[in-house]
């Protein structure tokens, strides 16, 4: 519970302004709320549709028209798209920018989970909320 909160808090302050593009301020993703897409992540990463990997790198770029493999909605020209390769099957896995966070958060929940770690440094005593994790 204290790694979602702690890793959420962070995300927030980091993603939840928005991002400058000639001047004007650039959505970084979809409408969903955070809790949502969180859940969605859970979902796709339980059913194999996610797979829990920390790339070694990724690109980011203007939205291409590419579907978001986290809330499968298109990611248009005014926002950013981050892409990483799936080491499983050499596979794109393209995300707006708060997406890629987020699946990024989950994954790390996962396996902290996995890993049955503590979730924060510091706090042997508290754990990861439990998340269902299908590798």
């Amino acid at each position: 519970m204290v790694a979602a909160t702690l890793q959420a808090s962070l995300w927030q302050r980091f993603f939840s302004c928005q991002i400058r593009r000639g001047g004007k301020l650039m959505p970084h993703g979809p409408r969903t709320s955070d809790a949502d897409l969180r859940s969605m992540a859970r979902k796709r990463i339980a059913d194999g549709r996610l797979p829990v990997i920390f790339p070694n790198s990724i690109e980011a770029s203007y939205g291409s028209g590419k579907t978001c493999r986290l809330c499968e909605q298109t990611i248009q020209s005014q926002h950013i798209e981050y892409q990483a390769k799936n080491p499983l099957n050499g596979h794109p896995l393209s995300f707006h920018l708060a997406c890629h966070a987020i699946w990024q958060l989950e994954c790390r929940a996962c396996d902290l989970a996995q890993d049955g770690h503590a979730a924060v440094k510091g706090h042997a005593d508290r754990q990861p909320d439990p998340i269902d994790c299908h590798l």
